[in-house]
């Protein structure tokens, strides 16, 4: 019986694509709004606090347009909270990283999360991690470490360590998420994502924070262009992610790093050495490889010698 390709499947895995490349491009804002304010004089803890609450007002509102009412089962509560917090421990990470190193290399650090949704997704059996996405992993590292040649000192070893803290969290964030966001819709588990986040950020504001609002348009436009955007980037990757898996959305999301670096270099003028733009294009690669249909490799090594062969 001959295979007959489903058009209505092609499509819907086309729309999932397309919505994690809309996260992508929120990815992309998020650090460059977040540096906007912070180059403006707004705090960390003032960034942080206007993040939630308006990330709330907005998902409260789609979640009025939409008429859904949110709900959080029991079974869930756990996974949710925990994935809430590890959201808001998140974006704490990332908005100290960039304060220390430049916007495109802490995403760069941040984004060896797939390698480990995948490893993590593999054990589950979920998803297959191959002899070939093994490879292609340790060289994303290679690349990391290339990135980081000229990065050595104090300072950006600290901005290095936030980077990585972000990235540990991104991997709950994805993993905890995925079965609320599955049960409950992406819209309300991620309402329920910013709430948790909201209620960490209010805690830390009030315990260590003061409030330090921008000083021109610039710094409003970035305080609150990043705390509307924040609230997308979930909800887009989840949509996505509720189509085609956690393990093929988090490697597509790779399209942040380009968005990104395109974005810091236009609003901030930061650029790599070449050894670090090196770094980047191997890790670039290597994660677009990941994201490879399974047997790819194989049929490729075979054209190949076969064709050396004839």
């Amino acid at each position: 019986m001959n295979w007959v390709p489903n058009p209505f499947l092609h499509s819907r895995n086309l729309l999932g694509i397309g919505y994690v490349l809309v996260a992508s491009l929120t990815v992309a804002l998020l650090p460059n709004t977040a540096k906007l304010a912070l180059n403006d004089g707004v705090n960390t803890s003032t960034l942080l606090l206007f993040r939630g609450f308006v990330g709330l007002i907005v998902l409260s509102l789609l979640l009025l347009v939409t008429k859904n009412r949110p709900s959080l089962p029991k079974h869930l509560r756990f996974q949710s909270i925990i994935a809430g917090l590890s959201a808001g421990f998140f974006i704490i990470g990332l908005y100290l990283a960039i304060q220390s190193i430049e916007i495109s290399l802490a995403l760069l650090l941040l984004y060896l999360y797939p390698i480990c949704v995948a490893v993590y997704n593999h054990y589950l059996g979920v998803s297959s991690l191959t002899i070939f996405r093994l490879g292609w992993s340790l060289f994303a590292l290679v690349g990391i470490g290339l990135s980081l040649a000229t990065s050595f000192n104090t300072q950006s070893m600290i901005g290095v360590g936030w980077a990585l803290l972000a990235m540990v969290f991104t991997v709950i964030v994805t993993i905890a998420n995925d079965k609320p966001s599955k049960e409950m819709g992406a819209l309300s588990s991620n309402f329920f994502l910013t709430l948790w986040g909201t209620l960490l950020f209010t805690a830390g504001f009030l315990l260590f924070g003061d409030l330090s609002l921008p000083q021109s348009t610039s710094g409003w436009v970035g305080l609150l262009g990043n705390s509307s955007i924040y609230c997308f980037t979930w909800l887009m990757f989840f949509l996505g992610a509720n189509i085609i898996g956690t393990t093929r959305a988090s490697m597509i999301s790779v399209a942040d790093l380009i968005f990104t670096a395109v974005l810091a270099y236009l609003w901030f003028n930061e650029w790599f050495a070449p050894i670090q733009w090196l770094g980047f294009f191997i890790v670039f690669f290597s994660l677009i490889a990941l994201e490879s249909p399974k047997g790819i490799w194989n049929k490729s090594f075979r054209k190949l010698f076969g064709a050396r062969n004839q």
